[in-house]
């Protein structure tokens, strides 16, 4: 797991860009060491459950995680994103021109990126929103849905 100042530093995303941009390479650079010990990283912003003065906007937050899923493409061929409006904005920021079902995992819906992109062409997506997915939705999409993994 990375980030919990990732968190403080998306929410100044607009007023001081370079410190955003900075946090957003740290917490890439940790999220690609993560996954060079273990196969899967989790990149959360809200460790201990979020306040109401320390969660930055959605559109800055997709924007930062949106960053942090391409910078970890190397070692990444499949990506969840938690938090509906969170979800539609790194989704934005990864270049998609759209999304389309590849089929369900976990109780939720296996989406591929289409994209001239190439850095994120045929990324495999779940966005989760609000009470989606089942327990094991995390380890399913981890898996590939094998439960021998």
């Amino acid at each position: 797991m990375v980030g919990p100042r990732f968190r403080s530093i998306c929410r100044s995303f607009a007023r001081n860009r370079s410190a955003a941009e900075r946090e957003t390479e740290r917490v890439t650079e940790a999220a690609l060491r993560a996954l060079q010990r273990a196969p899967g990283a989790i990149v959360h912003t809200a460790p201990g459950g979020p306040s109401p003065d320390s969660v930055p906007a959605a559109d800055e937050l997709g924007a930062a995680l949106g960053q942090v899923i391409v910078g970890c493409r190397s070692r990444v061929d499949r990506a969840i994103i938690a938090g509906g409006d969170t979800a539609g904005y790194a989704t934005r920021a990864l270049g998609a021109e759209s999304i389309e079902a590849i089929g369900p995992i976990g109780g939720a819906l296996l989406c591929r990126v289409v994209s001239g992109e190439e850095a994120v062409l045929a990324l495999e997506l779940v966005l989760k929103g609000g009470q989606v997915g089942d327990e094991g939705l995390f380890e399913a999409i981890r898996t590939g849905g094998r439960r021998d993994a």
